[in-house]
Formats: structure tokens, C-alpha cells, sequence
């Protein structure tokens, strides 16, 4: 669910029309599911935050939401993206294995996964570095790096406080953009960058209670 599933129903929706931007928006609702989902005594300082971080995302892809085309399809697999996200990351913290234990496994069943759906979709793809440089971006560094630091993190640390640093990933992307292709950040960006900052703050400063209380 969270490699396989996630990334099918993550690509279908923009391939049905939905922009990143209210992608994301959607996902960014798992870290609010999460807290409502794994904590049984709701800190009001917490939920706060990650409604202002959620408040902020909007800010800072607000012209990707304007932008949008929503159509059923697009809305139902986005929501099966925020579905396998919520309920994997879940399943993820429950395990008691290494997360290099698991990670090969998990992606041998979502390429098999993939590869079931290969026939009922367009399959092409050409030999260049436009598409070579990404594949060993998103193959090496997203899909082993990255990916075995998130099941560390989840393993260690409390579920809620990991799934919202995700907030930050829009920000991370706003500064590159301005940094590496000088594209100037408007108020909103900056308002809404400033409020995941916040709500990241509210969030990481109030303590998870404690399982079980």
C-alpha cells in the first residue's frame, strides 16, 4: 500500500487531470488522519498546528488549485492515494523488522503490481537524458535513500511528527524554484511557507501522549 499502491493511485489522479498542487492538498490531509487515527487523547496544540501547516500548503500551491480540473476519477484515486498512504505508513510503524528488511519485498510486490497493470496502460519510453537522469533520481536516491530514512523515522519516532515534515516538501520545492530558476516568491508563497513553519513548530513542541493513555 504505501509503495505500490500509493504510487499507481498517485500517478493515475494526474493522469485524470489532477494538478500537484490539489494532489498534494489532498495528501496533505494524512498527517491530520493519522493523529485522529493513532492517538487516543487529541492534543489541541497539535491538531491546531497541523491545521495551520495544511492552511499554509494551500498558500504556497494556490495557483496549482485554481488551475485544477477535477473530474471523479481524478478525486477517487487521489483519495485511494491518501488511503494506502495513511493506512501503510500505519501498518509500517507495527513492524518489528529493519526497514532494510522489508524494503526489497515490498518493492518486489509493487512491481508486480505494475506490472499486472502494464497491458491496460500506454508503455513507452526513449533512450535520452531527460528520461535517464530522473530514473536514477527517483530509482536510487527517492526509492532506496529517502525511502529507508522514512522507515527509519517512522520506526523511531512518533507517526504524527514524521507524516507532517511532508509539509515541508513544498517548501523545500518553492526555495529551489526561486534559488535555481529565480522564479520570485509571491506573498501568498511566503505567508504559507511561514505557516508550515508554525504549524511544524505547534506540532513538534506539543507531546505525543503517551500509547495507551
Amino acid at each position: 500500500m504505501l509503495i505500490g499502491g500509493y504510487s499507481i493511485c498517485y500517478f493515475s489522479a494526474l493522469e485524470e487531470g489532477m494538478t500537484p498542487g490539489m494532489l498534494a492538498t489532498l495528501l496533505g490531509i494524512q498527517p491530520i488522519l493519522t493523529l485522529v487515527l493513532t492517538e487516543r487523547r487529541l492534543q489541541a496544540a497539535r491538531l491546531a498546528g497541523l491545521v495551520l501547516a495544511l492552511a499554509g500548503l494551500v498558500l504556497v500551491v494556490y495557483q496549482s488549485l485554481v488551475m485544477t480540473r477535477l473530474s471523479a476519477g481524478g478525486l477517487g484515486f487521489a483519495l485511494g492515494a491518501l488511503l494506502c498512504m495513511t493506512a501503510g505508513a500505519i501498518m509500517q510503524k507495527g513492524l518489528k523488522q529493519s526497514p532494510g528488511e522489508v524494503l526489497l519485498l515490498q518493492y518486489g510486490a509493487s512491481l508486480v503490481l505494475c506490472l499486472l497493470l502494464l497491458p491496460f496502460k500506454p508503455f513507452e519510453f526513449e533512450l535520452t537524458a531527460g528520461f535517464l537522469v530522473p530514473l536514477l533520481w527517483l530509482g536510487l536516491v527517492i526509492s532506496v535513500v529517502a525511502q529507508l530514512l522514512l522507515y527509519r523515522l517512522i520506526q523511531t519516532g512518533s507517526l504524527v511528527n514524521v507524516t507532517s515534515l511532508f509539509y515541508l516538501v513544498p517548501v523545500a520545492t518553492a526555495a529551489m524554484d526561486y534559488l535555481f530558476l529565480g522564479n520570485a516568491l509571491s506573498a501568498g508563497s511566503l505567508a504559507g511557507m511561514a505557516a508550515i513553519l508554525t504549524g511544524l513548530v505547534l506540532v513538534f513542541r506539543a507531546a505525543a501522549p503517551v500509547a495507551g493513555t
